[in-house]
């Protein structure tokens, strides 16, 4: 009777978990960052609307993903495990933006990549632009709306880097496994070894 009771449990636990994660939720995302869809309802572009708000005219040089890795490094001698933000190049970048892309004072301007040549094998979180970077002025005097910030190795040195983040990307490109996947793989065996000894008895 004990193991019938720790199997339901760990069912309804896995469960909950699984409603959580998947449940659809209405979204708004912070960064002006939408998915254009195929007819396969799976997306095809991401289109990131950003606005100059300086008093000058700025120039997009090139844009690209923002990747989110898994990785293990180590700090002060003990080697840990966290989440870092990198660049990943759009391939046809160029093809759909005609770079270097102006953005007048005061307007925006709509960047458009190719979402479903990357999002099977990169887990994509976010949009980067690189504006071109005037040596007569200082590049403080551009401001964009729709910036959020992201680790230090996102951002090359001697470029002006925007970056856009979206949890809607990650909801469908590749997924990393975390914490909770493991816990939800480890109660589903407990569930399914309690099954296992309860039918056996």
């Amino acid at each position: 009777m004990f193991y019938l009771i720790l199997v339901f449990l760990s069912f309804a636990f896995v469960a909950y978990v699984l409603v959580s994660i998947f449940r659809k939720r209405p979204f708004k995302s912070a960064s002006s960052i939408r998915l254009e869809f195929g007819a396969d309802s799976k997306p095809d572009f991401a289109l990131l609307e950003i606005k100059n708000l300086s008093e000058r005219d700025e120039y997009i040089e090139s844009a690209g993903f923002v990747e989110e890795l898994w990785r293990r490094v180590k700090v002060a001698g003990k080697t840990q495990s966290h989440f870092v933000t990198l660049a990943c190049p759009s391939p046809s970048a160029s093809l759909h933006n005609n770079f270097p892309l102006k953005i007048c004072a005061k307007e925006s301007v709509l960047i458009r990549l190719n979402f479903r040549e990357l999002a099977a094998d990169h887990s994509l979180c976010g949009i980067y632009c690189d504006v071109k970077k005037d040596e007569a002025d200082s590049p403080k005097g551009a401001f964009f709306r729709f910036v959020n910030s992201c680790g230090s190795d996102l951002y090359p040195a001697g470029k002006i880097r925007i970056v856009c983040k979206s949890r809607l990307m990650k909801r469908y490109s590749k997924k990393i496994p975390s914490f909770l996947h493991i816990l939800i793989a480890f109660l589903l065996f407990v569930a399914f070894l309690g099954l296992f000894i309860a039918l056996k008895n």
